[in-house]
């Protein structure tokens, strides 16, 4: 394998790595929505039935409520405005999923990787020309099926790779 050969593999090593970390970053942040929704599909109707039980007597013994019992109607309608919104959002945006599909991609780009990582360390198992033909048919393959990763997950990925703009301004995932 030749220096040219050698940079190409290790530029998509880097590349792999980033893509890697970005649908990471996507999992991550669609188990982070999920969390959030349904947090709050929990405590929205707890507190929306609390308040189908309040009557005169607990709203005279709680002096703030007492204070502010022309707003109750008003946030039982909000909460249930936002259950259905949180719902909605949840059923829509499918949290779990997303963060699963990203998940399996981040793996399949780190396999990748570890193809390069064991072929660079003179485990030449095959000819250069061979493994990159498969190596770039594979990779089609993985970003083909690849769900979107957002620029900021790219970016937020070159941070944590330590990789910016500064290195090489064509350099996109």
């Amino acid at each position: 394998m030749n220096h040219i050969e050698q940079n190409t593999l290790r530029t998509w090593e880097i590349r792999l790595k980033m893509a890697q970390i970005g649908h990471y970053i996507m999992c991550e942040k669609y188990v982070r929505n999920h969390k959030v929704i349904g947090y709050s599909l929990i405590l929205l109707p707890s507190l929306l039935t609390g308040c189908l039980f309040l009557d005169n007597q607990t709203l005279i013994a709680i002096p703030i409520l007492n204070e502010y019992k022309g707003l109750i109607p008003f946030l039982m309608a909000v909460f249930s405005i936002l259950c259905i919104i949180l719902a909605s959002l949840q059923m829509f945006m499918r949290p779990m999923e997303q963060s699963e599909l990203h998940r399996k991609c981040a793996t399949k780009y780190e396999k990748l990787q570890r193809d390069i990582e064991v072929y660079l360390s003179g485990n030449e198992y095959m000819d250069i020309n061979d493994f990159i033909l498969d190596l770039v048919k594979d990779w089609e393959n993985v970003a083909e099926y690849a769900p979107v990763t957002t620029d900021k997950a790219i970016e937020e990925a070159r941070k944590r790779y330590g990789y910016t703009h500064d290195h090489d301004e064509n350099f996109n995932l």
